[in-house]
């Protein structure tokens, strides 16, 4: 063989070898930030329950109440109404919010950076939201 054919093969085969290297790092660093956008999410969720639930414990003793908190959900999350609990979840995680008061419900779902409004009148709890604009 060629000796310039020769060094122009070994020229490819190192380039394939660095592409394929490059490719295998690539991989799992898209694993691993898939993995940590989703225990973050997760977490975030598990924290948003809580204090919905303190909200939803502190509104029941009081005759009028009005509260918010400020999510910032990586991914979509649902909030469904089950007689007087609610249920949130992402794709992972669902957790049980209970209340002893009827609970009228405005929202299903949240993608983004959101104000979440739990105001309390008559014993009737609203649950509302405002998404919050980005002025960035």
């Amino acid at each position: 063989m060629n000796s310039k054919a020769q060094i122009s093969l070994e020229y490819i085969l190192i380039a394939l070898a660095v592409i394929a290297v490059i490719s295998a790092i690539t991989l799992s660093v898209t694993n691993l930030y898939s993995k940590n956008i989703t225990a973050i999410d997760n977490k975030a969720i598990k924290n948003t329950a809580k204090e919905l639930q303190s909200m939803l414990n502190i509104a029941e003793l009081q005759p009028n109440f009005k509260s918010y908190i400020i999510i910032n959900p990586l991914t979509e999350w649902e909030i469904n109404k089950e007689q007087s609990n609610i249920i949130l979840s992402n794709k992972n995680k669902e957790y049980l919010i209970t209340s002893k008061n009827n609970i009228i419900l405005y929202i299903k779902t949240i993608k983004k950076d959101t104000k979440i409004i739990v105001e309390k009148k008559d014993n009737i709890i609203n649950i509302n939201i405002e998404e919050l604009n980005e002025s960035k």
